[in-house]
C-alpha cells in the first residue's frame, strides 16, 4: 500500500545547496518462524494499524521521525522526504503503537532521542495476557542505509512480533483415552526487549505470572497462546551421560529433593536443570484404558508439566520472538507413574519421569458419576474380600486411605439390596432411600445388623462400615461356607448392594463446620476435578507423595458441578452451575397435553421457581412415586420428557415419599440461564458445553428447551428453545423457522449455588452480568475469567466465527444509545468495511461479538434504541456460508442467525471500559 507521507522539515544538506534528499520505504510484517512443526500464521498477527517510523544518523542521533496512522493491513510502503544525505543509517519500525497488551504508546516513542535510546527499551504487559486480538507489537530494523539526493533511494524493514505463539496437541496410543480438564501456563514473563532480544531478562519470579487454570479448545486435545519473548540460562547443562536423548529430555523437569525426615518421604525444591523462571505449561487429565495382560481398568487422573523451549537441545528453554512452536504429547499409558510408585527402591532416583504426576487406580469396575444424586447397585463376591480390604478417597477437602482418616467420605451411602426367596440379593432393583438421618453412627457390629436386616429396619452404611460388615461376613464365611445363615454372602456368594451417592455439593466443609455454602464455600467444590472414592484399595505413594497408586475393586468418580461465576472472587455472592455430562438423546419436552391454559412458569430467569410451578403447582401433594419407579429410579413413561427429567437429580431426603420444595435443588435452566451457559462456557469443561459437535448441516438444529414458557400450542407447552448450535439463538419451540411441538429436544438441569437449600423458589442467584441504564453499561464482574476476552481493545475485533476467543465478552463495555448504519449495511458489506478500517462506529468504539449482543438483548431489554431492522455482530457464523452472522431485529424482539443477504441494518456500537 502506497501512501503520501508528510516529510520532515526541510534542513540544509552538505554538499546539497539546499536540496533535499527522501527515501522510499517498505515496511512488512513477517510470517513466525516455525519450529517443528509448522502451521501458517493468522492474518491477525500480521495486521500492521499504525507505524512510527525513525531514521537515525551514524552517530545514533534522529535525522526524522514520523507516524502513519490508520492502517490496516500486513505491509505498507511511502516516500519519506526532508533527510539528511549521508552512509551508514539506520531506519527503525514499530507497528501498532498505542498497543493494548504491552506498556507502549506514541507519545513514548516521542520522547526517544537515540537509536542507543530505542534499543534499551523493554516493554511490559499490562496485564496477564496470554491472548493478543490484534495488539501484535512488531519491531524491525534496517541497517547502513545510504541517502543520497537526486537519485532514488529505497529500503526494507522487515517486522516481526515480539510475541511467541504456542500450541498443544495432545493424541493418545490406540486402546487409551485422555480426557482432558484443564491446563495453565507457569512463570509468563512480564516484559520483553523491544526491538531485539534481551537474554536473561525475566530472571525473578516477580517479573513473572502464573495464569489461571483454562479448559481445552473444543475438541479437548488442543489449546494455544501466546507469551512474550523469554531468553534464559539453563540452571546447569543436563549431562550427556544421562542416557539417551529422551532420557536427557525427561530430567528437564527433575526437581531438587530434599528429606523430610519422614522415612523415605523427600519433599521437591527447585527445578535441577531448568531456569527459576523458566516458563513451562501444565496441564491435567484422566488417562483411561484397559491393561491387556490383566483386563483391569487403569484409570489415572494426571498433572503433567512440561517446559517450553527444547527445540535447539534438552538444555533450550527459550521462547524466541516471531516463532509459532508446536508440542505434540503422545498419552501411551500410565507405566512411568506406576513405575514411579512402585519402585523398590523408593528414592529419587527412580523417578524416571519427572513432570508427570498422577493418582493412578486399577479397578475391575469404574463407575462414572455426573454432579447430581445418583443411586446405583454394587456387588462384592466373598473372593474380593478379605483382612486387607479397605478404601480411599480424593475429594477438594480430603485425599488419603482408611488409615489416614480422611474427612470427607461420607457423601456414599449404601443399603444392602433384598433377597428373593432362592437366597439371591436383586442385582437390579434399589432399595428405597430411607432419609438422611437413618444412618448408623459408630461401629455397626454384623449380629445387630443382620438382626436389622431380616426385620427390614437397616439403615445406611458409610464406607468404613461397609468395609467392616463385609470382613466379618468373610470371616464367618470360611467356617458355614456358601448359603450360612451366621452371615449375609448368597447363594452365589455374593452381597449386593444400593450405593446413595450424594450431589457434588457441600452445605458445610467437612474439614471446617464454620465454612458453609452459603458463606462461599460453594467456590471451593464447584469446576473441580472429580471426586473419587475406591474400595479395597491398596495404596502406595511415590516419596515425594504426588503419586499414588490403587488397586480397587470399585472406583466411584463424580464429576463437579461446573460453573462460569468467578470462584476467585473474594465478595460472597449466591450462583449457580450446571451438571457435567450431557443426555445426548432428545426427548419430546411434554408426552401429554396438560389443562393449564396459561403456564405461570414464564419466567426468563429464575428456572428454580418454574420448575417448582411445573411439577408442584397443583394443589395435590405430589409424591416420587408419581413420576419416578421407585426400584430402578427412572423416568415413568408419561413423564419421560424434558419437561420433568431433572426431578430424579435430586433425592427424597426425609425418606417420607413426598416431593419437599427444599428437596428440588436441580431444575430446568430458564431461558437466559441457557443462553449464559453461552456467555460463559469457556469457564467449565468441554464436557459440559451445550453443544459439542464438530459440524453442522442445515434442518438439524439441535434445541435446548427452557422452563420458560409463555404459551400453549395445541394443549401442550410451547417453550422458548435456543439453538445450541448457534451459540444464544432463542425462539419457541413450535414457530415457523423452528420445530414442531413434538419435535424431540434438549435439556439441561442446573442448580442454585450459596442459596439456603430451604430458601422459596422466588429466591434466585445472583446475576452473573448487570446493566447500567445510567451509563449504559454492562458488567460481568462476576463472571470468571477465562470467559473474558483475554486482552483489552480499542479498534474493530479481528475477524472470528462464534467458537472462537474474539467472541469472548470484554469484562465492562459501553453501549451506544443510538445506532450507526441507518439500514444501509447488510451482514457482509458491514464485515468487509470493518475488516478494512473503515468502521461505522465513532473512533474509540466498535461493532460488538456474538456474546456482546445477546448479552445486551437479555440484559438491556427494549429501551427504544433497537430502532433498525438489523443490529449486527461482528461474528460470523461457523458452519454455513448462506447463514452469514447474527443480528438482534427491531425493538430487541429477538436474537437471530441471519439467512443470505438480503438483510439490511446497521450498528448499536460498544466501547471496552478497562477499570
Amino acid at each position: 500500500m502506497c501512501l503520501a507521507v508528510a516529510a520532515c522539515s526541510k534542513d540544509e544538506l552538505p554538499g546539497t545547496h539546499g536540496e533535499f534528499a527522501s527515501l522510499t520505504l517498505s515496511v512488512a510484517s513477517s510470517q513466525n518462524d516455525v519450529k517443528t512443526r509448522a502451521v501458517s500464521a493468522d492474518a491477525d498477527e500480521q495486521r500492521i494499524n499504525n507505524l512510527y517510523i525513525f531514521i537515525f544518523n551514524p552517530d545514533g542521533s534522529v535525522d526524522c521521525r514520523n507516524y502513519i496512522s490508520s492502517l490496516s493491513a500486513s505491509s505498507w510502503t511511502g516516500t519519506i522526504g526532508g533527510l539528511t544525505c549521508g552512509t551508514g543509517k539506520s531506519v527503525a519500525a514499530i507497528a501498532n503503537t498505542d498497543n493494548t497488551v504491552v506498556d507502549i504508546t506514541r507519545e513514548m516513542l516521542d520522547g526517544i532521542a537515540s537509536r542507543a535510546a530505542l534499543d534499551s527499551c523493554v516493554v511490559n504487559l499490562r496485564g496477564k495476557f496470554i491472548e493478543r486480538g490484534t495488539n501484535f507489537l512488531m519491531t524491525g530494523v534496517a541497517e547502513n542505509v545510504t541517502v543520497t539526493a537526486g537519485s532514488p533511494v529505497s529500503a526494507t524493514v522487515p517486522l516481526t512480533r515480539v510475541d511467541s505463539k504456542i500450541r498443544f496437541r495432545v493424541t493418545e496410543a490406540s486402546g487409551v483415552t485422555f480426557t482432558s480438564d484443564d491446563w495453565r501456563v507457569v512463570s509468563v514473563p512480564r516484559k520483553a526487549g523491544m526491538m531485539a532480544s534481551r537474554t536473561d531478562l525475566c530472571t525473578d519470579p516477580a517479573e513473572c505470572f502464573d495464569t489461571e487454570w483454562a479448559h481445552f479448545e473444543e475438541d479437548g486435545k488442543t489449546f494455544a497462546f501466546y507469551s512474550l519473548e523469554s531468553v534464559l540460562t539453563p540452571r546447569a547443562e543436563i549431562p550427556v551421560t544421562a542416557g539417551t536423548y529422551e532420557e536427557q529430555y525427561a530430567l528437564r523437569e527433575k526437581q531438587d529433593k530434599t528429606p523430610t525426615g519422614a522415612g523415605i518421604e523427600v519433599a521437591n525444591g527447585d527445578y535441577t536443570y531448568a531456569p527459576k523462571t523458566g516458563t513451562c505449561v501444565q496441564l491435567r487429565g484422566d488417562i483411561r484404558y484397559k491393561d491387556a495382560s490383566s483386563g483391569v481398568e487403569i484409570s489415572t487422573d494426571v498433572v503433567y508439566t512440561i517446559h517450553l523451549g527444547g527445540v535447539e537441545g534438552v538444555d533450550d528453554y527459550n521462547l524466541l520472538r516471531n516463532t509459532y512452536y508446536t508440542y505434540n504429547v503422545k498419552i501411551v499409558s500410565v507405566d512411568k507413574i506406576i513405575i514411579e510408585v512402585d519402585s523398590s527402591k523408593k528414592t529419587e532416583e527412580d523417578e524416571q519421569r519427572p513432570g508427570a504426576e498422577g493418582d493412578v487406580v486399577m479397578a475391575l469396575q469404574i463407575k462414572e458419576l455426573d454432579a447430581y444424586n445418583e443411586v446405583f447397585t454394587l456387588s462384592f463376591h466373598q473372593s474380593n474380600v478379605d483382612e486387607t480390604m479397605t478404601w480411599d478417597v480424593n475429594t477438594p477437602f480430603s485425599r488419603g486411605a482408611a488409615g489416614e482418616h480422611p474427612a470427607d467420605y461420607k457423601w456414599i451411602k449404601f443399603r444392602i439390596n433384598s433377597k428373593n426367596s432362592s437366597n439371591f440379593y436383586s442385582s437390579t432393583d434399589f432399595r428405597a432411600y430411607p432419609g438422611n438421618d437413618a444412618v448408623y453412627t459408630g461401629t455397626v457390629s454384623l449380629d445387630t445388623y443382620m438382626t436389622d436386616v431380616a426385620n427390614g429396619t437397616d439403615k445406611l452404611l458409610y464406607v468404613d462400615q461397609l468395609v467392616n460388615i463385609l470382613q466379618a461376613c468373610k470371616e464367618r464365611y470360611r467356617t458355614s461356607g456358601s448359603g450360612g445363615s451366621d452371615h449375609l454372602f448368597d447363594s452365589s456368594d455374593y452381597m449386593r448392594f444400593t450405593a446413595f451417592v450424594d450431589e457434588y455439593y457441600y452445605e458445610t466443609s467437612p474439614t471446617d463446620p464454620s465454612e458453609t455454602a452459603v458463606n462461599g464455600l460453594w467456590k471451593k467444590f464447584v469446576n473441580q476435578q472429580a471426586r473419587v472414592m475406591n474400595i479395597l484399595s491398596n495404596l502406595a505413594y511415590s516419596p515425594d507423595r504426588q503419586s499414588t497408586k490403587t488397586n480397587a475393586i470399585y472406583s466411584i468418580r463424580q464429576s463437579s458441578i461446573q460453573t462460569m461465576y468467578n470462584i476467585m472472587d473474594e465478595e460472597n455472592f449466591t450462583a449457580w452451575g450446571t451438571q457435567m455430562i450431557q443426555e445426548e438423546t432428545p426427548v419430546a419436552f411434554e408426552k401429554n397435553t396438560n389443562d393449564v391454559s396459561n403456564p405461570t412458569y414464564n419466567d426468563s430467569n429464575n428456572g428454580r421457581a418454574n420448575t417448582l410451578r411445573m411439577w408442584l403447582g397443583g394443589s395435590t401433594t405430589k409424591r416420587w412415586s408419581d413420576y419416578v419407579t421407585m426400584s430402578t429410579w427412572t423416568m415413568k413413561s408419561d413423564y419421560e420428557a424434558a419437561k420433568y427429567k431433572c426431578l430424579r437429580m435430586n433425592r427424597d431426603n426425609d425418606g417420607d415419599g413426598t416431593i419437599d420444595e427444599n428437596e428440588v435443588q436441580w431444575y430446568l435452566a430458564a431461558i437466559h440461564q441457557l443462553t449464559d451457559l453461552w456467555i460463559g462456557e469457556w469457564s467449565f469443561d468441554p464436557r459440559a458445553r451445550l453443544y459439542r459437535k464438530t459440524t453442522w448441516t442445515e434442518g438439524q438444529e439441535q434445541y435446548f428447551a427452557s422452563s420458560t414458557v409463555h404459551e400453549k400450542y395445541l394443549g401442550y407447552d410451547n417453550p422458548i428453545i435456543l439453538w445450541s448450535s448457534e451459540g444464544s439463538s432463542t425462539g419457541k419451540l413450535s414457530e415457523n423457522y423452528s420445530g414442531s411441538i413434538s419435535t424431540p429436544v434438549y435439556y439441561r438441569c442446573v442448580r442454585n449455588l450459596g442459596i439456603p437449600r430451604t430458601a422459596a423458589g422466588t429466591v434466585k442467584p445472583d446475576d452473573l452480568a448487570t446493566y447500567d441504564a445510567m451509563t449504559r453499561r454492562i458488567s460481568l464482574a462476576r463472571i470468571d475469567q477465562q470467559s473474558i476476552r483475554g486482552y483489552f481493545q480499542t479498534a474493530e475485533l479481528p475477524e472470528h466465527h462464534e467458537r472462537e476467543a474474539a467472541n469472548k465478552p470484554w469484562r465492562t463495555f459501553e453501549v451506544m444509545n443510538t445506532t450507526s448504519g441507518n439500514n444501509t449495511y447488510n451482514w457482509e458489506t458491514l464485515r468487509s468495511d470493518a475488516s478494512s478500517g473503515d468502521s461505522p462506529c465513532p473512533t474509540g468504539y466498535r461493532i460488538p461479538n456474538q456474546r456482546e449482543l445477546a448479552l445486551m438483548h437479555s440484559r438491556i431489554g427494549n429501551d427504544g434504541n433497537w430502532t433498525l431492522n438489523n443490529h449486527f455482530s461482528r461474528t460470523r457464523f461457523q458452519f454455513g456460508s448462506n447463514r452469514p452472522g447474527f443480528s438482534v431485529s427491531q425493538g430487541n424482539s429477538v436474537l437471530y442467525l441471519l439467512t443470505g443477504t438480503g438483510n439490511y441494518g446497521g450498528v448499536r456500537c460498544v466501547k471496552d471500559i478497562n477499570e
